[in-house]
């Protein structure tokens, strides 16, 4: 029994636990045998499918968010709780860029802002600094600001903060 239940522990769904002599048997043992072995394919068989359609699901979702995000109007980007750019829209590159192909993702959030300055884009002045949202969100973790500021070139942008449960953060613009 210690053999059988070492192999149905491998994590190796698909392969047969049951011994082979067990199967071989022709007695109530081995009728045993082939219906802990019609489960286990059955089982193996089940998850495989399971693992199918939540892949697709997963696909599904994935493509619907990347198409909300790539097509809202604001410029977006996230933050890992190191400050480092994790998404970034394709808004946030019209606004800030300047035509300019740079890959954003991994890249620290400082170089992001120096970038924007090398661009004539940095913030020039900050009109209005606000914290948003009630005691009972932020005690969750979710701490939302919001910043009006003036750009070098002259635009007016406000500037949502969304600080997540995880120390990460969701910038809108």
């Amino acid at each position: 029994t210690t053999d059988v239940s070492a192999r149905a522990n491998k994590q190796d769904f698909d392969a047969d636990p049951i011994d082979p002599a067990l199967l071989a048997r022709a007695d109530e043992i081995g009728d045993l045998a082939k219906q802990f072995a019609s489960t286990f394919q059955a089982l193996a068989k089940a998850r495989s499918e399971l693992q199918e359609a939540s892949r697709h699901e997963l696909s599904i979702q994935r493509d619907r968010l990347y198409g909300a995000v790539e097509n809202m109007p604001q410029a977006l980007f996230m933050l890992d709780r190191d400050g480092k750019i994790i998404v970034a829209n394709r808004r946030l590159h019209q606004f800030y860029m300047k035509g300019e192909e740079i890959d954003l993702v991994g890249m620290p959030v400082g170089d992001f802002i120096a970038i924007c300055r090398r661009n004539g884009v940095g913030i020039k002045r900050t009109l209005s600094d606000d914290v948003l949202g009630d005691l009972e969100d932020r005690s969750k973790g979710y701490q939302h600001s919001q910043r009006m500021v003036e750009l070098e070139d002259g635009r007016i942008m406000t500037m949502t903060v969304t600080r997540l449960p995880d120390g990460g953060h969701v910038v809108t613009h």
